[in-house]
């Protein structure tokens, strides 16, 4: 079919507003990373002053003589360090063994005596009794060289925490010394050495004090389960100092895990942002502004640049992390269950697949409960000492305990019963957790036996 004149001029005749659609049809993906740039740039920069504001407050530092000693140290019990650079002499591998044997007897042992609701602390096993009279010397130097040494301190950079040469503390060494101080403890409690028991225990609180000051996750778990197993032993020990009530008090109210999910949420989004500002921002050497064309494209990788996407997806996650967090240091653990916690983070977390940060509610709410029942058993220990600091001036339990609220639930308290003859104790929380605590919230003891036994 022939077109006509007519039609041929419509055909021909511009057609601006087409022209303009189709403009900005092609422009389209210009404007949309324009814009992502734009509001990723504002947001990165209000994201970045906090995290400023966080590290600041944190110290880095090298590893100091201290902690290589602790690790030379450690070798000689078999245990191997963080940093292999730090040894003149390799592990011992028979004291290795011979802790490989015990290991696991050892943390059964101390899990089964440090959650008792009643004395006495057990006598040790034939096995850990052989392995500590074995050991003992160099159980005895490592103590010596805590009470005596400044605090051992390993190396802190959080611009190489990401690399894979780093040392990063997996605290397989500490750990492990801190359970032969623990288990130290109980036999020299059994062989009536009070004070030995308690020189012990002063060295495994300044080995904890010391890695509680790391702000990474591993150190702050760490931390708190042997904060935890010390203030299961101290309701059995005699002579307690009455300073480990202000040392328990200020412990229960440490929020370990959370300030360590922090620390991990603030340390992923630097190295997530660090990762791809160079994609971003090229540098503008003199060897680059030579180069034809190298300025137009730094200024298209500056203002179009499709990574500006994933940095923004980095700004998001890590402020949703933080909400959640601050949600979560908000819950009352008496309060909130573990699933009503975990529902709690679920509604504050990205959905997917935008989410790109460590945020997992089904642990965090985990290891939140966890934190909770042990802050209470902490407290639990100190409202304990309280009571035995009385029986031990007056001889008799006292008729009752003053400032029996709990801080770390607010709107409950600890119950403290007397019994109408005065020889039977018990302390209790005012209101049962569900599910069960993983560490008990109830002590019980009798005059006639004595608090100890």
């Amino acid at each position: 079919m022939k077109l006509t004149t007519k039609q041929k001029e419509q055909l021909n005749r511009p057609r601006p507003l087409l022209f303009l659609v189709i403009i900005g049809l092609l422009g389209l993906p210009l404007g949309v990373l324009l814009h992502t740039g734009i509001l990723a740039r504002q947001q990165k920069a209000q994201m970045d002053t906090r995290a400023d504001a966080f590290f600041s407050q944190l110290s880095t530092y090298p590893r100091n003589t201290s902690a290589q000693q602790f690790d030379q140290l450690g070798a000689d019990l078999g245990f191997v360090p963080n940093d292999f650079s730090s040894l003149t002499h390799p592990v011992d591998q028979l004291a290795e063994k011979d802790y490989q044997a015990v290991e696991k007897s050892l943390r059964r042992f101390l899990q089964a005596q440090t959650h008792k609701v009643s004395g006495p602390l057990a006598v040790l096993p034939p096995d850990l009794q052989a392995y500590l009279t074995a050991h003992q010397d160099s159980l005895v130097t490592v103590q010596s060289h805590i009470l005596k040494s400044e605090a051992p301190r390993w190396e802190i950079d959080f611009e190489r925490m990401f690399e894979l040469d780093y040392p990063f503390p997996g605290q397989v060494n500490t750990r492990n010394v801190q359970s032969l101080l623990l288990l130290s403890v109980i036999d020299r409690t059994q062989q009536g050495q009070p004070a030995q028991a308690l020189m012990a225990l002063e060295a495994s609180w300044r080995l904890n004090q010391a890695i509680l000051q790391r702000p990474d996750l591993v150190s702050q778990i760490s931390a708190e389960i042997v904060s935890v197993h010390q203030a299961g032993l101290l309701r059995y020990l005699q002579d307690v100092p009455p300073f480990w009530q202000s040392r328990l008090s200020q412990q229960a109210q440490h929020q370990s895990v959370l300030e360590g999910y922090r620390f991990e949420t603030w340390l992923r989004y630097e190295s997530s942002q660090a990762s791809l500002l160079p994609a971003i921002r090229r540098p503008q050497t003199a060897k680059a502004r030579s180069q034809p064309g190298s300025k137009v494209t730094a200024m298209l990788s500056y203002w179009f640049s499709p990574v500006y996407s994933f940095q923004l997806s980095s700004v998001k996650a890590a402020s949703t992390t933080h909400r959640a967090l601050d949600r979560l240091a908000a819950l009352n653990v008496c309060a909130t269950s573990q699933s009503m916690a975990e529902q709690i983070l679920t509604q504050a977390a990205l959905p997917q697949p935008d989410r790109s940060s460590a945020l997992v509610p089904k642990a965090w709410a985990k290891w939140w409960k966890l934190a909770g029942d042990r802050a209470l058993a902490i407290e639990l220990t100190q409202k304990v000492l309280q009571a035995k600091q009385q029986l031990a001036a007056t001889g008799h339990w006292p008729a009752d305990l003053p400032d029996l609220t709990s801080q770390t639930c607010p709107g409950e308290h600890w119950i403290y019963e007397l019994s109408d003859d005065r020889a039977t104790v018990t302390l209790s929380l005012s209101t049962r957790l569900l599910p069960d605590p993983e560490v008990p919230l109830r002590y019980e003891a009798t005059a006639e036996k004595g608090p100890e036994e």
